[in-house]
C-alpha cells in the first residue's frame, strides 16, 4: 500500500478515507457491501452499497482470500470453494472528483466508487451468476429511461410486488432520493446489464434493495467474465442531470485495466 492511497487496511477491514467520503469494506464478508459512514459531511450509515454475495467468514480458510491496495484500488481475490467452484476477483476502485473535467463539462465534479468483478473456474462447466446490489433508504426512486435525453421515470412498486427492469425498457441507472440533500446513483455498464430487481426490505421505514443479475451465461474453464458497476452520491438539486451525464460517460468508457 502506498501512502497516497485512500484505502487503509487493518486485518480484513479496509477503510476508505477520502476528502469527502468515509466508507469501509469487510474483506471477509463482501456480501455486507460498502458501508458508508458519511459523504460530504452527511451521514449515510444505513446504506450498504455494492453488496457481493460471495461466501466469506467461517466458510473460508486464511489462505482463500488474497488482497492488496494499489493507488485508488482495493483488490481482493476469493478462491474456489466446494460449494461455489468459482474464483472471483473484486476491484473496489475509488474515483476522485476531477476539477478540470468538471469545469470543462460545466458541472460539479463527482466522487464515485466503481466495482469491477471478474469470475473464472477450474471446472469444465459452472454457473457463475450473482445478484449484486445495494440496500438503502429512499423516499423516491427513479430510473433513467433514455440516456441521450436524460429522461427519468419514477419507480412505484405496487404493494409488495417486485419491479423487474430489462434492457429493452431502458438503462440500468437508478437514482435514490432521501431526506438528505444528497441522492445516490447506481448504474451497471450497458455491456453487462441483463436485468435488475427492486423490492422493499421494510416498506414502513422506506428501506429498499436493488439487485443486478450478472454472469447469467455458463462459465467454462479458461474463460474470464467481467462486469462493471458504479455508485456515487450527487447533489440533490441537479441529481438527474448529473446521473444521466455520468451514465453516458461510464457507458462510453474503455474497459478498465486490472492487471
Amino acid at each position: 500500500m502506498t501512502s497516497q492511497s485512500p484505502w487503509h487496511v487493518d486485518g480484513h477491514l479496509a477503510e476508505l478515507r477520502a476528502t469527502d467520503l468515509r466508507a469501509a469494506v469487510d474483506l471477509r464478508n463482501p456480501a455486507a457491501g460498502v458501508r458508508v459512514g458519511q459523504f460530504a459531511g452527511d451521514a449515510a450509515r444505513q446504506a450498504a452499497l455494492l453488496q457481493i454475495p460471495i461466501a466469506g467468514g467461517a466458510a473460508r480458510g486464511p489462505d482463500s482470500i488474497e488482497f492488496f491496495v494499489r493507488g485508488g484500488d482495493l483488490v481482493a481475490t476469493y478462491g474456489e470453494l466446494p460449494a461455489t467452484p468459482v474464483r472471483a476477483e473484486i476491484y473496489w476502485r475509488f474515483i476522485a472528483a476531477q476539477a478540470a473535467r468538471a469545469q470543462s463539462a460545466g458541472e460539479a465534479g463527482q466522487t464515485a466508487s466503481e466495482l469491477i468483478l471478474s469470475v473464472q473456474t477450474s471446472l469444465l462447466d459452472s454457473d457463475p451468476s450473482l445478484a449484486v446490489g445495494s440496500t438503502l433508504p429512499a423516499m423516491e426512486i427513479w430510473r433513467l429511461g433514455d440516456a441521450e435525453s436524460g429522461r427519468f421515470a419514477e419507480c412505484r412498486p405496487v404493494g409488495q410486488r417486485e419491479m423487474v427492469f430489462a434492457p429493452k425498457s431502458g438503462p440500468a441507472c437508478f437514482l435514490f432520493r432521501s431526506a438528505a440533500p444528497l441522492s445516490y446513483v447506481e448504474m451497471v455498464h450497458p455491456a453487462d446489464f441483463r436485468h435488475s430487481t427492486l423490492h422493499a426490505i421494510d416498506s414502513a421505514a422506506g428501506i429498499w434493495q436493488l439487485q443486478h443479475r450478472l454472469f447469467e451465461q455458463r462459465l467454462e474453464k479458461g474463460v474470464i467474465l467481467r462486469s462493471r458497476l458504479r455508485g456515487m452520491f450527487v447533489a440533490r438539486d441537479a441529481d438527474m442531470a448529473i446521473a444521466a451525464s455520468e451514465y453516458r460517460r461510464f457507458g462510453s468508457s474503455e474497459p478498465p485495466l486490472t492487471a
